[in-house]
């Protein structure tokens, strides 16, 4: 366990990024839900749908985090930015900000957030490792949706590294 903490947080980052990260959205638009959420997904009894399942697992996120309108949340490694986008339609006064190694998926994301007119997500392009993140969120998230590129973190200890170092 000591080793782990002396590793980086991911691995091969650019070669995720030439693999999956930076193809075409279009792509992912055919072969996920309608929020583009690839980490996982909650089928409770009556869910049958994967666009239902989505909505099922974010709102356990929310219920189990406590989140609640007008606080400052990090998404970490956000992807498509499924998580950022719901929680900006549902908490408009809350300020999201996304981290990614993707400049597709910035593009993506500030894109849809034009389009709804949301002005409380700003998505940062970095890797990582290498992220100089240094505001303090009340809520962090961290999907491990990949094991082979990312080792297990503790994210308290990363959170007071990379975010609460003002």
């Amino acid at each position: 366990m000591a080793k782990l903490k002396t590793l980086p947080i991911a691995v091969h980052t650019s070669d995720a990024n030439v693999q999956h990260y930076e193809v075409p959205t279009e792509y992912y638009r055919l072969s996920l839900g309608k929020r583009l959420k690839y980490s996982s997904a909650l089928y409770p009894p009556g869910v049958t749908s994967l666009d239902d399942a989505e909505e099922a697992m974010f709102n356990a996120y929310c219920e189990r985090a406590q989140i609640s309108d007008g606080m400052e949340i990090l998404d970490l490694g956000c992807g498509w930015g499924s998580l950022s986008l719901y929680l900006a339609e549902r908490f408009p006064n809350a300020k999201i900000t996304g981290l990614s190694n993707s400049a597709t998926q910035k593009e993506h994301i500030m894109a849809e957030c034009a389009k709804r007119g949301w002005k409380n997500v700003e998505i940062v392009t970095a890797d990582i490792n290498e992220a100089a993140l240094t505001k303090t969120y009340a809520w962090a998230s961290y999907l491990m949706a990949h094991t082979d590129a990312v080792r297990f973190v503790d994210l308290t200890a990363f959170c007071r590294w990379k975010c609460l170092s003002t």
